[in-house]
């Protein structure tokens, strides 16, 4: 008996429940619908503006490498690489063609701390500094496409 009235009282509460839970199609829910529809529409159009934002940002794959042209200098043990489309300077990571790029730079300057035009494929990426144990964009390059022996990028 206690066994069959618990049963009847879960059922009741379980009823309860349900219709406490249902959702009634009324105009109210309708303009809830519209709200969250509108809201929807917004929320995409950010997820659209995030992709494209987010598509600029993708690091380059590593059999998708840039080449980038730039001046190469070698001094005192530091090397060196001026972008020559951002004017920006970078250190070269002593990975990839660091010794190349250092052996061919010694056999073609005339002058310390020369620069030297190069073309490498390669891309920038962030490793730690030599100097300050801080983590620095640095050139890494994977292969010498050209070297001339000019101090600007013209």
């Amino acid at each position: 008996m206690n066994n069959l009235l618990f049963k009847i009282i879960a059922i009741i509460a379980a009823t309860l429940f349900l219709l406490g839970c249902s959702d009634d199609p009324k105009k109210p829910q309708q303009a809830e619908t519209t709200e969250t529809t509108s809201e929807q529409s917004q929320a995409d159009t950010v997820t659209e503006q995030e992709q494209v934002m987010l598509q600029e940002m993708i690091p380059m794959e590593p059999n998708e490498q840039n080449i980038i042209k730039g001046l190469y200098s070698y001094h005192n043990g530091k090397t060196t690489f001026i972008d020559c489309s951002t004017n920006t300077q970078y250190t070269v990571s002593q990975e990839g063609l660091a010794s190349e790029l250092r052996n061919t730079y010694i056999a073609l300057r005339e002058a310390p701390q020369q620069k030297v035009l190069v073309e490498v494929k390669g891309e920038y990426d962030e490793r730690t500094s030599p100097e300050t144990d801080d983590d620095i964009e640095m050139l890494i390059a994977s292969e010498l496409v050209s070297v001339v022996n000019k101090g600007s990028c013209q």
